[in-house]
């Protein structure tokens, strides 16, 4: 419709707009004048309110303690048990895993995706080759929101990584509307000799897969980036290829990229069959949620990543800012929940490990907290004081009670 005015103030409560439209009658007939204003935080509040607003204030309190207490019965519903995290989204404030590198929670809302696109499938007596797909930047935190071993995961923190309320689409598309979505994602501009990605910054576009594995070049052309894209089967697809068609899986927001993809059916909310899917798995092993990720499905054409790297972590005892640099102290420590190796901590209170290219997870046996490292991404690995605010999941952090 023409002459609707679109407006938006910024994201995330950044700014506060006030609309004032006018509607008058005229010889032309009715119109609508539109004056827009971005008021300023600070005078907006240093108003005194008057008694009858105080009043109305306390009353909307009343009613969101009353909302939020209702919603936390929900929220608070334990779904599993978890053997170990699966990670995406924000690790810490600066590295959005999800958009850079393929993730354990990627490949899992993406397996989630396409285990249910093949019941439809199947229902529809669909025969074609099924995948699915995720991006990156639908997934907000990883699950759970903190890494402990044996942490509940609960409603709350499936809603807290899938909270843009999408639904799951199946979809008829080409090879080559597929090699295109996956183009879109990829604004890596080469790796440095440690294997770091290169990019200006991460794309919410970055796919995660299931059914099918892609590799790229980092260094490619802008559009040409793709190298290969196979499905799980061995096929090799052609990226020019318009006429045969694949079942895809993938949100509404994602969906909407693939224009001339055929939509056949819905398969429900995003979070709801993440969490049916979370129910499914761990029913199968007496409520505990154990899921391994490969990182096989996200490839890179000439890797100049080297074979191993090295990261330094602190560890410490306690939380916050009373925690202690534990010195010159041995622990177990295991690697991706299997290696076993022991490490010691030097004089400031950091260990140094080498590791093999690619993403691990880490934990000191003695309870400590998980921490997740990856060369590709810079995640754990870049120079820094990992230890402060918002760093915190690069320090190994072991309770008093140890």
């Amino acid at each position: 419709m023409q002459g609707v005015p679109v407006i938006q103030t910024g994201v995330n409560f950044t700014n506060l707009g006030k609309l004032t439209l006018t509607f008058a009658d005229g010889k032309d007939g009715a119109s609508v004048t539109c004056d827009v204003e971005v008021l300023d935080y600070a005078a907006a509040m240093s108003y005194t309110p008057t008694e009858a607003g105080e009043q109305k204030a306390e009353e909307v309190k009343d009613k969101l303690d009353e909302i939020e207490l209702q919603q936390a019965k929900i929220l608070d519903e334990v779904l599993c048990k978890l053997d170990h995290p699966l990670f995406g989204g924000y690790v810490c404030y600066k590295y959005v895993e999800s958009r850079i590198v393929e993730t354990s929670y990627g490949d899992f809302v993406a397996d989630a995706f396409k285990y249910y696109a093949e019941k439809f499938a199947a229902n529809e007596k669909l025969d074609l080759p099924v995948v699915a797909v995720e991006n990156g930047g639908g997934i907000a935190q990883s699950l759970p929101t903190w890494y402990y071993n044996g942490t509940d995961v609960t409603v709350g923190d499936v809603l807290s990584a899938f909270n843009h309320g999408n639904l799951v689409e199946v979809l008829k598309v080409s090879p080559a509307e597929l090699f295109a979505a996956i183009e879109q994602g990829l604004v890596m501009t080469g790796q440095d000799d440690d294997g770091l990605l290169l990019c200006a910054k991460p794309s919410g576009s970055f796919l995660q897969c299931s059914g099918f594995s892609y590799t790229y070049d980092p260094a490619g052309e802008d559009g040409k980036k793709v190298t290969e894209v196979r499905l799980a089967d061995g096929t090799t697809l052609d990226r020019n290829d318009e006429e045969n068609q694949l079942l895809l899986a993938t949100n509404n927001y994602v969906s909407a990229s693939f224009k001339k993809g055929e939509k056949l059916g819905e398969l429900g909310g995003e979070d709801v069959l993440i969490k049916d899917y979370i129910l499914y798995l761990s029913g199968q092993n007496d409520g505990v949620l154990d899921y391994d990720c490969n990182y096989d499905r996200v490839k890179i054409a000439n890797d100049r990543s080297p074979e191993t790297y090295t990261v330094k972590l602190a560890v410490k005892k306690g939380a916050g800012a009373a925690a202690q640099p534990q010195i010159n102290k041995t622990y177990a420590l295991l690697i991706d929940g299997t290696k076993e190796v022991q490490v010691t901590t030097d004089a400031e209170g950091y260990i140094t490990l080498e590791l093999t290219k690619g993403a691990h997870y880490l934990r000191l046996s003695v309870g400590s907290n998980f921490v997740y490292v990856n060369n590709y991404s810079g995640t754990g690995v870049e120079e820094g004081d990992y230890t402060k605010d918002g760093y915190y999941t690069f320090a190994f952090l072991i309770s008093e009670e140890e």
